[in-house]
Formats: C-alpha cells, structure tokens, sequence
C-alpha cells in the first residue's frame, strides 16, 4: 500500500497507536477497579512501570532511568512520588556517597506483592481470551520491539 493511500476501515484495527492507546486505557482502568489506590493519592499508573522496575532486588536511579527511557531527572521525580508515599527508600552506598540505590520500604513490598498478584490475576485473564501460545507470543514480540527501541535510542 502507498503511503498516500486511506487504509480500509478494517485495517485501522491493526493501527498501533489505537491499539497501544486502548490497550494502555484498558490496564489502567482494570488497576483501578481492582486496587484502591485512595491510599496514595495523585498516583498515576505510569508509576507502576518504575515501581515494579525497583523491584525486590533495588535500583540505582540511574539503571532505572535507563530501563524505563527517561532521564534521570524524569525517574528522579517519580521515585519522589514513590517515596512520598512510603512506597520507596534511597540508601546511600556506603563505598561511595555520591551513589544511593532504591529500595522497597516494608510498605512498598506489600504493595509490590499485591501488585504482582493482580498482575498474574490480569495473564490468566488474557490466557482465557487468547490462549497461552498467542498471549506470550504477543508478550515476546513486544519485548522484542521494546528492545529495539531502547537499542535505537541510545544510537
């Protein structure tokens, strides 16, 4: 097809940015009704992305800066957020002071498993709808072009 070309209603359902959008609105809203985030307050669900990064094993805010493609002064503001809410700690390295990594606070690790089991509630959900060989297809092919982009923006 030329790129002067109208696509036929039919193939708008494979336009990405529809896809990516309603797939994006989707999640978050399946978060929502299934968790209330009335305990923190202004919580956006792009925090989820850099929590979940921190992970049980912490970060360096630089690392995590790289893994979700923002600076680090972008990440810096989230783990603010993260940390306002008791969510996330940052320790001082003790070989160097210039360093801190980030931890989960008690708090932050309750959150982090009730995270991680909504999550799993969310895969069998969508095993249900697609089966398992498609969904974690899908799931491959996405880590792929994730990759490529990370790859690509650091060119």
């Amino acid at each position: 097809m030329k790129s002067t070309e109208l696509t036929n209603f039919e193939d708008r359902d494979r336009n990405i940015y529809r896809i990516l959008y309603v797939l994006d609105r989707a999640l978050e809203e399946w978060f929502k009704k299934n968790f209330d985030f009335s305990t923190y307050p202004d919580f956006q669900f792009t925090y989820l992305s850099f929590f979940m990064r921190i992970g049980l094993s912490g970060i360096s805010n630089s690392e995590l800066a790289a893994l979700t493609g923002v600076t680090k002064q972008g990440a810096s503001r989230i783990v603010k957020k993260l940390v306002s809410y008791d969510l996330v700690k940052a320790e001082k390295s003790t070989s160097d002071a210039r360093l801190s990594k980030l931890y989960l606070t008690e708090s932050g690790k309750l959150f982090y498993k009730e995270m991680d089991e909504l999550t799993n509630e969310l895969l069998i959900e969508h095993i249900k709808v697609v089966g398992a060989k498609k969904y974690h297809a899908t799931i491959d092919t996405l880590i792929e072009l994730t990759h490529y982009y990370q790859i690509k923006g650091k060119k």
